[in-house]
């Protein structure tokens, strides 16, 4: 295998193409996150993206989006927001996931949302994590009705829907919204539900900002930056930034209006969003790993992913491999204890009441 590796911005018109089909034909490759239009949008803002150029025999059968940190150690494209890594390679085709590491000069490779059909590449390696889905096969009322069964959520969000057209007037979902103030207006709503959850806000890091409004200006048919807003009268009161490719919307940046917190507007966008989707013909929404309570309750099934890493056989990556294993197994510990994981969110919560307090 010949490994030759490049900024994204380097891929020539033949090899974005060939990336492409190679998506388009293996279905777990469907993710919006692994397209080509992805890997050069964050190419335009991170400086260690690179690209792996997968060749034998003279042909091009892959390619490998990753990030070189100092070490010699991989990080996934985008790291931090990705919310699917893989190489993209027809899935007859042989890897050694070790001569890969050494085509792209690293001596190890972590990932947090590796496609299930790729953790063998990882031994023993890697954790598998569930990821919820929407599954549209069979459409949205289809859905709907599955819902009703599995959880009360259905029934009040659409209560709550209904309430919310009688306050404020008709409800309307623009599916694939262009105005930049809509826009702002969903960023300003993120960093503050950032910080009143006591989290890290993403939106407001240098990078993630640039490459949000680098994809919301994409249209590309593989990786579309798509504003989905939730209107109550001439009131916006929801928004969704995601992406999304052929068949699949990747549910990513959602946010509310919080004064409008009783109408559980998140839902509703949620709702009415899987309902749009599912007229345009999209398989599936990933909601993306985690076991939030409103992935729970609307979920009809889950796709896998896994965290781990991939190491050569080098000093660099033995003295990674100390660092990382044991936060790992820690992570490993509170996402498999239910009690654990619940504390660790409250203890977040009391942390955003504070900041939110003295901000």
């Amino acid at each position: 295998m010949k490994v030759s590796v490049v900024r994204p911005h380097e891929l020539g018109g033949a090899e974005v193409t060939a990336w492409g089909e190679i998506q388009e034909q293996e279905r777990e490759l469907a993710s919006p996150f692994l397209a080509p239009a992805f890997a050069l949008s964050a190419g335009r803002v991170r400086e260690p993206a690179r690209v792996a150029i997968l060749e034998e025999d003279g042909r091009t059968t892959g390619f490998f989006a990753f990030e070189r940190r100092r070490g010699a150690i991989g990080k996934p494209l985008a790291a931090g927001v990705s919310d699917q890594q893989a190489v993209i390679r027809r899935s007859a085709e042989q890897l050694d996931p070790l001569a890969l590491l050494r085509g792209c000069g690293l001596a190890s490779w972590e990932f947090d949302h590796l496609v299930a059909g790729q953790l063998p590449l990882a031994n023993r390696g890697a954790v598998a994590r569930p990821s919820p889905i929407i599954d549209l096969s069979h459409g949205y009322d289809a859905f709907v009705r599955d819902g009703r069964t599995r959880s009360s959520t259905f029934k009040k969000t659409l209560a709550r829907l209904r309430r919310l057209e009688a306050d404020l007037g008709p409800v309307r979902l623009v599916f694939d919204e262009r105005d930049p103030e809509a826009f702002e207006t969903l960023l300003r709503w993120k960093a503050a539900q950032y910080v009143r959850t006591g989290r890290t806000n993403r939106v407001n890091v240098g990078w993630v900002s640039h490459l949000l409004r680098d994809l919301f200006a994409a249209r590309d048919a593989s990786c579309s930056g798509t504003l989905s807003a939730l209107y109550a009268g001439d009131r916006m009161v929801a928004g969704h930034f995601g992406l999304r490719s052929a068949r699949c919307l990747a549910w990513w940046f959602p946010a509310y209006d919080p004064t409008l917190a009783r109408y559980a507007p998140g839902l509703c966008l949620l709702l009415r969003t899987t309902e749009d989707a599912a007229n345009r013909g999209l398989a599936y929404i990933d909601l993306g790993k985690g076991q939030e309570p409103f992935k729970l309750a609307v979920a009809n099934g889950e796709h896998i992913v896994g965290e781990g890493w991939i190491a050569s056989r080098s000093a660099a990556a033995a003295a990674h491999g100390l660092i990382r294993g044991p936060r790992q197994a820690a992570y490993n510990l509170i996402m498999t204890q239910p009690a654990l994981h619940g504390a660790a969110r409250r203890v977040l919560r009391g942390f955003g009441r504070l900041r939110t307090r003295h901000r």
